[in-house]
């Protein structure tokens, strides 16, 4: 039992999902408790019937027969009177006419004695005092539950709800993100795209009067009409990638860095570049990930504090350091190290100045180390930036 409380803890400590954490509970609680199946009951929406969530040992006729209103046979009156219930033996309930069945309990019964004979129920009850359901132990003899075996069943169904609480509490902060992903998504299109197209239209609609008095002017707002549109078609597709990750994956590291500075010049009008080389050896995803995020960021913080004219994106081979023994993630095929550069010709900065904690530049390095890479940092003020990324 010790052993088993220590399993569900670690399970307790996981990112497992809410459906995994339930199969876990049953398939452990059947080993550890000694019965022949298990079954976690839940109440379906307000109806008062509970229905079973996950097993292990039960027939599948039985799962679609086992609907147990609040208050009926051991598992219904368990959820409601928040304690222990047994059935020690299925043929004699069934057969004590002093307590009188419904028919559905009885059919319930009766489809349970094909092949257990005894029954124990206890409740799940959040730390807070919510109801989630029933632990239901199913044995194939007849039972004489004393208070050990009751105090053993309730201390591991303890356990499985907090399990089951860390699970939904994972999926809960899951759905957050979700959601405050898709508004810093929603803030990016009206920030970018929306502006971008509007002025487009504004332009489009005077462009024929400023044809008319004065050609030259006329075509200057055309190439406006132009940048305006390319840009809001770089900056859909950044959004695109970022709604569909698995584009992010499959897409090339040279194709995310186009989007990525593309979106950039379009958006701040600064001139932007990428240069960079082409890679026979196929670039672990983590990296690639890491890289473009970094891009990412770092073309975020020229935009927001640089003031720089010119920026320039280089992705390039690299021959190792000989004082760095290389890590297990580099390239074995070519024995090169890849190198990624970012270099503005902006106000730069006094590093000294800036602390190591600084948000952008710990997130940046906190990527770098996530795979196993090494960041270098020249700036100084009036004289722009270079940041140099190498794995």
């Amino acid at each position: 039992m010790a052993l088993s409380l220590r399993e569900t803890l670690r399970v307790l400590n996981s990112n497992r999902s809410l459906d995994q954490i339930l199969q876990f509970i049953v398939h452990q609680a059947r080993e550890v408790l000694s019965a022949q199946a298990v079954a976690i009951y839940r109440p379906v929406d307000q109806s008062g019937i509970m229905q079973i969530q996950a097993q292990e040992g039960l027939s599948d006729t039985y799962v679609r027969l086992a609907r147990i209103p609040f208050g009926r046979l051991a598992t219904g009156n368990a959820a409601v009177m928040r304690k222990p219930m047994t059935i020690c033996d299925v043929n004699q309930r069934l057969k004590n006419r002093n307590l009188a069945l419904d028919e559905d309990s009885e059919a319930i019964l009766l489809q349970l004695s094909t092949h257990y004979r005894a029954l124990l129920a206890v409740p799940m009850i959040f730390p807070r005092g919510e109801v989630y359901g029933t632990l239901d132990l199913y044995y194939d003899t007849p039972q004489q539950f004393n208070d050990e075996d009751i105090a053993i069943a309730s201390a591991y169904s303890d356990q499985a709800v907090l399990a089951i609480e860390n699970a939904r509490m994972g999926e809960r902060l899951a759905q957050a993100a979700v959601l405050s992903e898709r508004d810093r998504l929603a803030r990016d299109l009206h920030d970018t795209v929306t502006q971008t197209l509007f002025s487009a239209s504004l332009i489009a609609d005077a462009l024929p009067v400023l044809w008319e008095q004065d050609e030259a002017n006329g075509r200057m707002a055309l190439q406006e009409v132009r940048q305006l549109a390319s840009g809001a078609l770089a900056e859909m597709r950044m959004l695109l990638f970022e709604l569909r990750p698995e584009a992010l994956l499959s897409a090339d590291i040279f194709t995310l860095l186009r989007h990525q500075v593309d979106a950039f010049s379009s958006r701040t009008r600064v001139k932007a570049s990428l240069r960079a080389e082409h890679f026979e050896c196929q670039m672990p995803a983590d990296v690639k990930i890491g890289l473009y995020r970094i891009t990412q960021e770092l073309l975020h913080n020229i935009e927001k504090h640089a003031q720089a004219s010119e920026v320039q994106v280089i992705l390039e081979h690299a021959d190792p350091d000989p004082q760095r023994k290389l890590s297990k993630l580099h390239c074995r095929q070519c024995r090169k190290c890849v190198r990624l550069v970012v270099v503005d010709n902006g106000r730069g900065f006094d590093q000294k100045a800036v602390t190591s904690d600084h948000m952008g530049l710990r997130i940046i390095q906190e990527r770098v180390d996530g795979f196993n890479g090494r960041m270098d940092i020249h700036t100084q003020p009036g004289a722009g930036t270079r940041v140099e990324i190498v794995w």
